[in-house]
């Protein structure tokens, strides 16, 4: 008598693709068309108020969002009983935020894709908002765009740029430049961003550890001017650094990594740079 009893790996494998595909059921539903549409517009309503409010006097204040959000509307974004989750709108809009910024868009995703970029156009700023705009950077870069998504994508990388943006924010912004312009449909980004990384200083705590290794051995700069980059003062403040228009010669960096317009040439070397080691990479692939 054959023995249908699985094997624990193979159980295992069953609960697995059965809670897979409830969840795609799930999301399914949940990024149905008309919520999808619902939250991009209430996103662009906001977002139109906005510049209307003082600036707080903290940068990562969640106060404006959330006040104008929570006033905007009491209903629930679709028909039916109103999730027990969340309760207010603030709360209701990152939950949905965070569903859509995971992988595997069910259709429509041109819906998907106008609500990826109303979030990341308005720049929502709320709680885990920083995270969850990350990851919408990733699932456009995953998405197929049309020229004007593109337009509106090149419009977003030159404002993290000039304007900043959190961390992890601007390392997806950094990974999106990159694919775009290796794909061909960003060909002018590279020359804008070079000219406004011009003389950007690079201080060993603020260089990436494959450029510094790299730096640091290369024969073409001078002992003096090795020693000056590699030494901090008793407060771990690097006084000395590499300019973008000579990468191999010491310049003082002073105060000048702290104003904005030196942020912004150094946003602009960092999305630059990630677009070099991504052409690099693809030259290598091809064996160029």
């Amino acid at each position: 008598m054959k023995n249908n009893k699985l094997k624990p790996t193979q159980a295992a494998q069953h609960r697995r693709g059965a809670a897979a595909e409830c969840e795609q059921e799930n999301r399914l539903q949940s990024l149905n068309s008309e919520d999808v549409i619902y939250w991009t517009e209430v996103v662009k309503a906001v977002a139109a108020v906005i510049p209307t409010i003082a600036k707080p006097k903290r940068t990562c204040s969640y106060h404006a969002w959330s006040s104008l959000l929570n006033e905007y509307c009491g209903n629930p974004p679709s028909v039916g009983i109103a999730p027990d989750y969340p309760t207010n709108m603030s709360s209701r809009l990152m939950s949905f935020a965070e569903d859509v910024a995971k992988p595997g868009w069910p259709e429509p995703i041109s819906d998907l894709i106008e609500f990826a970029l109303a979030f990341l156009e308005a720049d929502v700023m709320l709680f885990r908002s920083g995270y969850t705009k990350r990851h919408l950077v990733k699932r456009l870069q995953q998405s197929p765009l049309s020229p004007d998504h593109i337009i509106r994508i090149d419009r977003l990388l030159r404002r993290a740029v000039t304007n900043g943006t959190g961390l992890e924010e601007f390392r997806g912004y950094r990974r999106l430049a990159a694919h775009l312009v290796v794909s061909g449909a960003l060909p002018d980004l590279p020359t804008w961003l070079a000219e406004k990384a011009h003389c950007a200083i690079r201080t060993v705590d603020r260089a990436e550890g494959e450029l510094f290794a790299d730096l640091m051995s290369d024969t073409a700069m001078s002992d003096a001017d090795r020693d000056r980059v590699t030494k901090s003062t008793f407060f771990g403040r690097f006084k000395w650094g590499m300019s973008f228009s000579d990468l191999l010669v010491a310049v003082p960096a002073g105060k000048l990594t702290d104003e904005d317009a030196s942020r912004t040439k150094d946003n602009a070397y960092l999305m630059l740079r990630s677009i070099q080691q991504r052409q690099f990479s693809e030259r290598k692939t091809r064996g160029c």
